[in-house]
């Protein structure tokens, strides 16, 4: 889904119309974004909270005060976390994109790519047929020529990864880049 956004906002694409369209059976390729950066902001207790204010109030009512349970709130600890976050967290997810550059280089492959999959990205939201994935379109284990595409081409950079080999269609083969996935 983090993708889809991607797509969708770097395209002009209408989310409204094209987000309900990828829960249809038809299938569509919408390939997973880099892991790095992906993060959980913070954990949420709402539904856990109202339910132990809940069992509190029946815990009292029953004059079991010792059954009671305190709700979970950050909210006291919040400047500590924010800290732990700038010093450790974010800091890292920064060092290691300057180092690496697996998103921006994801980035530009996914912008610089060009084929059959990414048609669905259009200012109509509308999914065309040529944008499904049917069985016959997927060889060697491979979706499609997209994923083909990254194997060969990790991170974007294809000149960096060369190798001698070829496929059988004669282009050189590349060595796959495990932090491009998800």
């Amino acid at each position: 889904m983090t993708t889809l956004l991607i797509f969708t906002s770097r395209t002009g694409t209408p989310a409204a119309s094209l987000i309900p369209q990828t829960f249809n059976p038809s299938k569509l390729l919408i390939p997973k974004a880099p892991a790095l950066g992906l993060l959980l902001q913070e954990p949420r207790f709402g539904t856990y909270n109202k339910h132990v204010l809940e069992e509190n109030e029946l815990a009292t009512g029953r004059g079991q005060v010792d059954r009671t349970r305190e709700p979970i709130d950050w909210e006291p600890l919040r400047e500590t976390i924010d800290t732990f976050k700038h010093a450790y967290i974010y800091s890292r997810i920064r060092a290691e994109e300057a180092k690496h550059g697996v998103f921006a280089a994801w980035l530009k492959f996914i912008d610089d790519y060009e084929g059959w999959e990414f048609k669905y990205l259009n200012p109509q939201g509308e999914v065309p047929a040529e944008a499904i994935v049917r069985h016959e379109k997927r060889t060697r284990g491979s979706t499609n020529k997209f994923r083909e595409y990254l194997w060969k081409n990790p991170a974007g950079k294809a000149d960096e990864c060369a190798t001698d080999s070829e496929d059988e269609d004669g282009t050189n083969l590349k060595k796959p880049n495990v932090d491009m996935e998800g």
